[in-house]
């Protein structure tokens, strides 16, 4: 995403983006991953799996500057 879009590097500006090896960037990543092992576990579940997914995108539509093409699966 940070290639194709460089501007949507300004979203993670308060986790450290530009220090990859910050705690901060670490501790972001981790969050990541978290959240994709709960997707994935929830994968049996249809009905809870939406809900999360419902979650997780309200969560990052309210950030100010995201653009729907930043996570576009091409």
């Amino acid at each position: 995403m940070f290639e194709r879009y460089p501007e949507s590097k300004a979203l993670f500006s308060r986790v450290n983006v530009d220090h990859p090896e910050s705690p901060e960037w670490r501790a972001h990543l981790v969050r990541i991953d978290s959240g994709l092992d709960i997707l994935i576990n929830l994968m049996e579940d249809p009905s809870v799996l939406y809900k999360e997914i419902e979650h997780l995108a309200n969560q990052h539509a309210a950030k100010d500057g995201m653009k729907a093409i930043y996570i576009k699966v091409s």
